[in-house]
């Protein structure tokens, strides 16, 4: 299984979008996957980032200490990109499912 990453302040952090990360995200905001292909909110979508980013770091056994909502959303107001890519990340992943 092949992880991806993204850079956060000069680091990179592995990413995935496992079934276990869809289920976390599902848990913590009530949302279905459905719901994240029709709309969302940007906390709903930073928080699918978060569940994808930890998810990431379980699978690559890397510490998760600094990972949470509040330090990707300071990170997120200083460079947007960081959003777009894992946004992207999660629907090159919804993709790769559907085909």
């Amino acid at each position: 299984m092949k992880v991806r990453t993204v850079k956060i302040d000069g680091k990179e952090y592995p990413i995935m979008f496992s079934l276990r990360a869809l289920m976390a995200f599902e848990q913590k905001t009530g949302l279905t996957v459905k719901d994240v292909s029709e709309s969302i909110s940007i906390s709903d979508a930073l928080e699918l980032c978060v569940c994808g980013l930890l998810e990431g770091a379980r699978v690559t056994n890397k510490s998760v200490v600094e990972i949470n909502f509040d330090w990707l959303l300071e990170h997120v107001e200083n460079d947007n990109n960081i959003l777009t890519e894992i946004v992207a990340e999660y629907e090159g992943k919804q993709a790769r499912l559907i085909n």
